[in-house]
């Protein structure tokens, strides 16, 4: 396992109704699954408590959790994994908010695939997964999930991004309903030497994306309730300690 810490950025603009812009910088991990070594900064904990950690319990937790999330991912896309790596965040004084991760995967029968798990702040998550073509991963699918409380539970979804190279990329995830529409992205690049720009990373996350909720309701814009449309929300898990 090697771990490398990246320097994130994220922009969000809504458009339409509510209008919306707002970024902010945070702490993430590229964590490649590779190597049965641990390989990591001197700061950040593996599987136990730390000012810094990650925990493989806190991801894709679908199935028997007391095996190791390779299983887990083999048994839910039934294949046999030759490697695979994850793009994600981690916590922060034991605290996790951690709304979207990337599983970077190849089969040993070559076949490349994207896993990307959706959370919200209820405690579900929703894994989609996109196949590769010709070296991207471009994807578009019906939301049927209770992300954010101002876009209705059948938006449709645009996810585009590649294959991570040299510690760096860009990944854009568009929600679009009639007039309205989300446009977030995550740039990401190696760490270097600026961890103190990024505390308190994980709290910082959550108050921002709770903040500019507030903005936008105070706007009057149309709030769906968690209990509107349940028929509409399918496909997800709910986490299970």
């Amino acid at each position: 396992m090697q771990i490398t810490p990246l320097k994130s950025k994220t922009l969000h603009v809504r458009s339409g109704n509510g209008y919306n812009k707002f970024s902010y910088s945070f702490l993430s991990y590229l964590i490649s699954f590779n190597d049965e070594n641990i390989k990591k900064p001197w700061w950040l904990t593996v599987n136990a408590l730390g000012l810094f950690s990650v925990n493989e319990r806190d991801y894709f937790r679908v199935g028997d959790l007391n095996t190791s999330l390779k299983k887990r991912l083999e048994d839910y896309l039934d294949l046999e994994i030759k490697s695979f790596s994850l793009l994600c965040g981690g916590r922060f004084l034991n605290y996790i908010f951690n709304p979207v991760s990337f599983y970077f995967i190849e089969s040993m029968n070559g076949e490349r695939k994207v896993v990307v798990e959706i959370w919200n702040t209820f405690g579900e998550f929703k894994p989609v997964v996109i196949d590769e073509v010709e070296g991207f991963y471009n994807f578009n699918f019906k939301k049927n999930f209770y992300i954010s409380p101002f876009m209705p539970m059948d938006s449709e979804i645009l996810i585009d991004l590649k294959q991570p190279e040299t510690y760096s990329g860009l990944i854009k995830i568009i929600s679009i309903k009639n007039n309205q529409k989300i446009y977030a992205d995550w740039k990401f690049e190696k760490l270097g030497k600026s961890l103190i720009l990024l505390f308190p990373y994980s709290f910082k996350v959550s108050f921002a994306i709770h903040y500019q909720a507030l903005r936008i309701f105070l706007k009057r814009v149309r709030f769906y309730k968690k209990s509107e449309d349940q028929d509409k929300q399918t496909g997800f898990f709910l986490w299970n300690k």
